[in-house]
């Protein structure tokens, strides 16, 4: 695992070469409307001195994130998975009206946002163009995962897994080319430090920040029994609260050998 920490800087046009010069920018992708730079380095990055002479000075954000190898992922019993496709926003999507329709408000929390019950299906704008796509997620969506019919059938449903429908917000339709898995809550979740978590004063709920820097924290029970799972902790901010979505090895080496795009594995620290 190496940290990787990505800066963002307001530039002037003619403040871009030393930045050029050093391979962290393109000047092409330089927008004098919005004048914000991004770049990403790696914690044994050689350039990292000559990017702090640069930054001297500069007022700058930075954000670290945890960069994993294949042997990190390879090597992890269970893993946290996350999507890079987000497929638009549930519908409605004025004033968050998905939530009213989509979830029950029993157990709705005012505080954090946890949800309550799923009571009917999610509601897409669009039926989802797949491409070589075969899983997706959704905008303000973190917790639920979505999934090709035919890849459902062939790859998830044999792990015992049901799927519910999903339906054309417009029309009221099913999509017959989409399924939502249905994921197994499980009553346990992750040996979190709980004095880096925060009590939501509304539900007493513990909730951590969604961005670890490193392995996620081994799992409280045995989870040997479960392909795929929704652990019993939350994290998130704001308004915003979410369980992670936990993978066997098993699944993760499915995924990595039918080459399916737009994922993203954080390795669990084994038990």
């Amino acid at each position: 695992m190496k940290i990787n920490r990505r800066y963002s800087l307001r530039l002037e046009r003619s403040e871009l070469k030393p930045f050029v010069d050093l391979g962290l920018i393109r000047e092409n992708d330089y927008s004098d409307l919005v004048k914000v730079v991004g770049f990403d380095l790696l914690e044994d990055d050689e350039r990292i001195p000559s990017v702090q002479r640069l930054l001297h000075g500069r007022k700058y954000l930075t954000h670290d994130t945890a960069t994993f190898s294949d042997d990190d992922l390879k090597g992890a019993d269970h893993l946290a998975l996350g999507f890079q496709w987000l497929n638009g926003y549930p519908q409605p999507d004025d004033d968050f009206g998905y939530e009213r329709i989509t979830y029950s408000p029993i157990g709705f929390c005012q505080g954090c946002g946890i949800k309550g019950p799923q009571i009917t299906p999610f509601r897409l704008r669009l039926p989802p163009k797949w491409g070589r796509r075969k899983m997706f997620s959704l905008n303000w969506i973190f917790d639920e995962m979505f999934v090709e019919t035919s890849y459902y059938d062939t790859r998830f449903r044999p792990l015992g897994l049901e799927a519910r429908d999903v339906v054309h917000h417009k029309s009221g339709e099913i999509l017959p080319t989409v399924k939502q898995i249905d994921l197994p809550d499980v009553d346990f979740g992750f040996q979190m430090d709980t004095s880096k978590g925060e009590i939501c004063k509304v539900c007493d709920t513990p909730r951590y920040h969604p961005n670890v820097v490193d392995y996620l924290p081994s799992l409280d029970r045995d989870a040997s029994a479960y392909p795929v799972f929704r652990a019993n902790t939350y994290f998130g901010d704001g308004f915003q609260s979410f369980r992670k979505i936990v993978i066997s090895s098993n699944v993760f080496k499915m995924l990595r050998e039918d080459k399916v795009r737009a994922l993203h594995f954080h390795p669990i620290k084994n038990a």
